[in-house]
């Protein structure tokens, strides 16, 4: 009787075990900004507490098709617009998730608001009764965050340099949504779905958010600007030591973990397969 060869099933034991230490994926569930109107209230009525639920169920399921979707609903008489945009690299896996993520927020952070926003770095749910909406200008700013400065301060250097990239990366991409890097500096930019179709309107809302960027983050190691219709972020990545990259130092380190295991994985998987063909071999 042959003795049973046991390598493949260490090997795929071992491919179980390291391949989930070697990803990382960004927290695009984590919340970046909310505001809701009327929410000091308890709900309107439960016909628009149910009219939202049934909302954000649909939304979810439309997640699974496509990263923007737009509604209206009035199943309890009550009409309600809404839209979700999920960030242009995620997949539909990944959107679904995260409009979930943003109906539990939105339920939590809103109860019983007319208006309401709420921003994940991930996407974006927005809705508003009917008559409630004021819809603000593109381009006006609703939100801004600038991470910790540069030892020494200072500004410009690759920051700016990857900040200049976006404004004609925007237009050039065609789809309304840009990812570049540069000597370490990450940079996203997204239009809002009311925009991808229009291009130079688009280009000029970004504009507005890297200038924005540029005179207020001059020197930060991260900053995000959202206007109404798109945003603009960057982060440092390259600053290992640095306090404020320490999701990055810590993205790093895994990868290098997974590999050093990944390493060690295969030289044992060569000692259990030499000393099974040993075997073999004095059989």
């Amino acid at each position: 009787m042959e003795p049973i060869n046991k390598s493949p099933h260490i090997f795929y034991l071992l491919l179980i075990l390291i391949i989930p230490n070697c990803h990382s994926e960004p927290d695009h569930n984590a919340l970046v900004y909310h505001y809701c109107t009327n929410n000091n209230q308890p709900p309107t009525s439960t016909s628009m507490s149910e009219t939202l639920s049934s909302l954000f169920e649909a939304l979810i399921k439309q997640s699974t098709n496509s990263t923007f979707h737009r509604q209206t609903t009035a199943q309890t008489g009550i009409p309600i617009s809404a839209e979700y945009q999920c960030r242009g690299d995620m997949s539909l896996m990944g959107c679904k998730s995260c409009v979930t993520q943003l109906g539990i927020l939105s339920n939590r952070l809103c109860a019983g608001a007319k208006t309401a926003r709420v921003q994940l770095k991930g996407c974006y749910v927005r809705y508003e009764t009917d008559g409630e909406e004021e819809k603000e200008e593109y381009g006006e700013l609703v939100h801004k965050e600038c991470g910790e400065r540069k030892v020494g301060g200072g500004g410009g250097g690759y920051e700016a340099a990857a900040l200049w990239e976006v404004e004609e990366g925007i237009l050039r991409s065609g789809i309304g949504y840009f990812e570049g890097r540069n000597e370490g500096v990450r940079v996203v930019a997204q239009c809002e779905g009311a925009l991808l179709g229009l291009g130079c309107d688009c280009a000029e809302c970004v504009s507005r958010a890297v200038e924005v960027l540029r005179q207020d983050c001059r020197g930060s190691l991260d900053g995000s600007v959202y206007l109404d219709g798109c945003y603009v972020t960057y982060y440092t990545y390259h600053l290992l030591g640095d306090e404020k990259n320490g999701s990055s130092g810590k993205s790093v380190a895994i990868v290098l973990g997974g590999a050093a295991t990944l390493g060690l994985g295969f030289i044992f998987i060569l000692l259990i397969f030499r000393q099974t063909c040993g075997k073999k071999d004095d059989d």
